[in-house]
């Protein structure tokens, strides 16, 4: 029993460590795109209902917006993104609509059209590491409350 919650233990340590270090990257590039981002001007290409099945309700389900849009860089090359984005969000842009686009310079495949969807991105990415490293410490606890017998 305890090498299960040990194997339990190491899984959501290592779960939690990988969040971590998408965490750090996705803060550095929300970080770069709001002090060395450029702001152009991008045209939403289409908007998506992200849906999946749900196999116990036997329908398919609504789970996220996405907003698909198209910019130029200073250099005038074509790029293109995809972004999640809110439901009231989704209800209020159309399909070819100019919007501000956010990229870095140098890397121009790391833009963004609301500023802070970068940072949102982070927030759960850092939700989801402190839970795992939470869950492993637990059940380390576990495991230490059980080896001096104190669940009897």
């Amino acid at each position: 029993m305890q090498i299960v919650g040990i194997l339990f233990a190491v899984l959501f340590t290592i779960i939690g460590t990988g969040a971590l270090y998408l965490y750090n990257a996705q803060q550095q590039n929300a970080n770069n795109l709001e002090s060395n981002g450029v702001k152009v001007i991008g045209t939403i290409t289409d908007k998506n209902v992200k849906t999946r099945y749900n196999s116990k309700r036997r329908r398919s389900e609504n789970f996220g917006y996405e907003a698909s849009y198209s910019f130029a860089s200073k250099d005038q090359e074509q790029y293109l993104g995809k972004e999640t984005i809110s439901p009231e969000t989704y209800q209020n842009i159309k399909i070819g609509q100019e919007v501000p686009v956010f990229y870095l310079p140098e890397n121009p495949e790391i833009a963004t059209i609301f500023g802070d969807s970068y940072s949102a991105g982070a927030a759960f990415l850092k939700w989801m590491s402190w839970s795992m490293f939470s869950l492993s410490g637990f059940i380390a606890f576990l495991l230490f409350l059980a080896r001096i017998r104190v669940f009897g």
